[in-house]
Order: structure tokens, then sequence, then C-alpha cells
């Protein structure tokens, strides 16, 4: 009866095992599909490198290479593509995975405007040439 005992929870044992592998075998073919794309300037066409790329829904992120080219491997399925450079205005682009072709993205220049700059000097001080460090000029004369 002990022997019984034994071979039946080793052969339960040994199916759990191989039940386990299954599902982890499984879990490791799931597909992931290629998504690759450009980020430029949409007035001059200048590819930028260095804008990252993040997917919202998943939190995966890409920053385009010095070509201004993207890649990421996602699951099929639609997402949303957030793209930001400095300079440059953000852009959230709807994508549908899988996609056939290379995604262009467009970005737009960011203006910015100073509205005025101030110089401040107290005038209480004056530095000779040697003592001063950086660059300076003298106005009004």
């Amino acid at each position: 009866m002990n022997n019984f005992k034994y071979i039946f929870l080793s052969s339960l044992l040994i199916g759990l095992i191989g039940s386990l592998a299954g599902f982890q075998a499984f879990a490791q073919n799931k597909v992931l599909y290629k998504l690759r794309g450009e980020v430029v300037d949409v007035s001059t066409g200048e590819k930028l490198p260095g804008a990252t790329v993040l997917v919202s829904e998943t939190g995966k992120l890409a920053v385009s290479d010095t070509d201004g080219t993207f890649m990421l491997e996602l699951d099929s399925g639609k997402f949303t593509l957030s793209v930001h450079f400095i300079g440059y205005k953000p852009q959230d682009i709807p994508v549908t995975i899988p996609v056939d072709q290379l995604i262009r993205v467009g970005m737009e220049a960011d203006e910015i405007a100073l509205e005025s700059v101030e110089i401040v000097s107290t005038g209480f001080q004056q530095l000779p040439k040697e003592r001063a460090t950086g660059s300076f000029a003298y106005l009004g004369q």
C-alpha cells in the first residue's frame, strides 16, 4: 500500500511539472510585432534624433536614433504613441498593430517668444578686466 502512495504522488508531481512547463512554453510563444517609424520636422523634413516615443497603454519607451528612426515590439491591438522632442509640440498618434508600413511622425515646432529681456546693473562695483570672469561688454559708450 505504501508503494502505491509513492507511485501515485510521484505521478501526480510529474504531471504537474509537465503541465507547468507546457504553460510556460505557451507563454513564451507570444507573437510580438515590430513597429518601425521615423520622427521628422514637419516643415523641413529634417530627421529628429533623440525624440522619445512612449506607448501609453504599455509604458514601453523608445528613443529615435541618429537617423530619427525608432523600433518597438508590441502585441497586436490598438495603441497610442506619445512622441516628444524638445522645442516641438507633443504628438499623440493612434496605431493598430500589426502595421506593415513605416510610421512617419511629423513634429511641429513650438515657437516660444520672449516678451522682453531685462539687464540689471547695480553700478556699485567696478571690476578690472583681469579679475572678471566670463565675457562682458560695455553698453552705451
